[in-house]
């Protein structure tokens, strides 16, 4: 919750340059969410599902349980479908189950992306859906073709090019391309990432939030993180722990200190520690 009175919060937003260019708009935004924003009564004081602690989630429609979730998310592991870039809905219909998985994506032609369509299980329909918030997805895809004509090497035209795919089709295997192509791109000047990420805000642990950032490396403190680096597996042996909470083998990262130029999302962290994705990292 902001740690400022409601109406203070709102002279700040009504302050601002987007306000202004977009009174009604914003306006109508607010109206819809300073209930929440501001209530420490159930369900909006916090994240989870309605029937298991009365929390509130907007990767879910209200009437998605824990149960549901889970159900759907080892559904798509079946179906290998990633569900970090994805909402879910459900509806009863004639006393079944029906869902609906919603991909983050600018287009929503299923000949680019085959596995939009319906299935069964136990009883139990789900229905795979495109086009999510293809709006900004347009926008994002627009910034990074505008973005991979300033590249500074291949890798840089791969990874961003990699990003044009991934946000127009909305497959995670397109992500995890442009991520292939970024981890190559050791010591830029200019360290930029971009798509869902994290899961800390899904109470399932499996849906992403969406954010990017830009930065800029500071050479100077970074030269004493590369010595870090350089004598980490030795520093780790020493620590008071035993192997197996380590990973078997020790990839030496890129190590860096950023200077933040724009960081988008919930919250801009001290550290960053990506990619996630293990088959990758």
């Amino acid at each position: 919750m902001p740690e400022l009175d409601q109406e203070a919060f709102k002279t700040i937003v009504r302050a601002s340059d987007n306000y202004n260019m977009h009174k009604d708009v914003m306006e109508m935004i607010l109206t819809k969410i300073e209930k929440e924003v501001f209530c420490e009564d159930e369900p909006f004081s916090r994240i989870g599902f309605r029937d298991e602690n009365k929390g509130t989630t907007s990767y879910y429609s209200s009437n998605v349980s824990k149960a549901d979730a889970k159900f759907v998310d080892e559904w798509c592991q079946e179906l290998g479908i990633s569900p970090l870039n994805t909402r879910l809905f459900k509806k009863v219909v004639d006393g079944a189950d029906q869902y609906e998985l919603r991909i983050a994506s600018q287009l929503s032609d299923a000949a680019v992306t085959p596995y939009l369509k319906t299935y069964e299980k136990d009883g139990k329909k789900m229905t795979i859906k495109a086009g999510d918030f293809a709006d900004i997805m347009a926008s994002v895809v627009s910034s990074m073709r505008k973005a991979r004509e300033y590249s500074g090497n291949e890798n840089q035209v791969n990874m961003t090019q990699a990003y044009v795919d991934h946000f127009s089709h909305g497959s995670v295997d397109l992500h995890k391309d442009s991520q292939r192509h970024w981890i190559q791109d050791v010591g830029p000047v200019v360290e930029t990432n971009i798509g869902f990420i994290e899961t800390y805000l899904d109470p399932l642990g499996a849906r992403a939030e969406f954010e990017g950032f830009v930065a800029v490396v500071d050479k100077e403190t970074s030269k004493a993180f590369n010595t870090l680096v350089d004598r980490a597996e030795g520093l780790i042996e020493t620590l008071p722990w035993q192997s197996d909470f380590e990973k078997p083998k020790f990839s030496k990262p890129d190590f860096t200190n950023l200077d933040i130029v724009a960081f988008a999302c919930s919250g801009t962290p001290i550290g960053i520690n990506i990619p996630n994705y293990d088959d990758i990292r």
